[in-house]
């Protein structure tokens, strides 16, 4: 049977599947914007000529067309809108995905609900956390649309700055259909003594791939770039997997 090598370099808090296996994609250009609440703008058909172009990260009470101060809104709904195609190679020859995509959000402010293809995906009551949702099931072969309802009506809502829209990076990802999961490495130190020290790293995978072994290799790297522990395990997940590592390399 073929493996699957699932390479976690981790201390660093950096996952990747086997060479070229994860993509990311930068999904800040080409959006468009309307203030308001507009109940069909999840919809494909939905008529979004006469809307703003903007390019994210972008707060739409600071942008020139709409600047306006955060206690002065009276719209305080608006929509995002994008169209776009799947990347390359998440199709196979029937038009089924071969790969899992999911769209990842540093931030938006606040109360956002996202739609692919007028499928709810989730809401998404904070302004600050990242979130991600896995739309590879929504997609279709050729020109699809993604679409984001923020609510803002709550004010006050924040001690600090309130961006009011997609206001930090978005992106898309693609895997394997078999992946570490979203956030799915866990690493913890134990036992440190005078001279060593255990390192705990938990692995939650997502997906399946009929026919192949699952292996993890997972290595510690120090601040430095070299490998501090080593370990190959068999099979899924990997909970509590234990490395030794001398303390010395946990912090020079």
């Amino acid at each position: 049977m073929r493996k699957t090598q699932l390479l976690l370099i981790c201390l660093a808090v950096f996952t990747c599947l086997g060479a070229g296996a994860r993509q990311k994609y930068n999904f800040n250009s080409g959006w468009l914007l309307k203030v308001g609440d507009f109940p069909a703008a999840q919809q494909r058909s939905f008529n979004d000529r006469d809307w703003q172009k903007v390019t994210l990260p972008h707060a739409f009470n600071e942008d020139e067309a709409f600047k306006v101060d955060i206690h002065d809104l009276t719209d305080t709904v608006m929509w995002y809108r994008k169209h776009f195609t799947a990347p390359e190679g998440v199709f196979g020859p029937d038009g089924k995905p071969v790969k899992s995509v999911r769209v990842e959000f540093d931030g938006v402010f606040m109360n956002s609900t996202v739609y692919v293809n007028g499928q709810a995906l989730g809401t998404r009551p904070y302004g600050y956390s990242s979130f991600s949702y896995d739309i590879t099931s929504c997609l279709r072969p050729g020109d699809n649309l993604i679409a984001v309802r923020c609510d803002n009506a709550d004010q006050p809502n924040s001690r600090w700055y309130a961006g009011c829209g997609i206001y930090r990076n978005v992106r898309l990802v693609t895997t394997d259909p078999l992946h570490v999961a979203y956030n799915g490495v866990f690493v913890r130190a134990t036992d440190i003594s005078r001279d060593r020290a255990t390192v705990v790293v938990s692995v939650e995978t997502e997906g399946s791939a009929p026919g192949q072994e699952l292996s993890y290799d997972i290595r510690l790297i120090d601040a430095r770039g070299r490998t501090v522990a080593h370990g190959t395990f068999q099979g899924a997940p990997v909970f509590g997997t234990q490395l030794e590592v001398s303390r010395p390399h946990l912090w020079d």
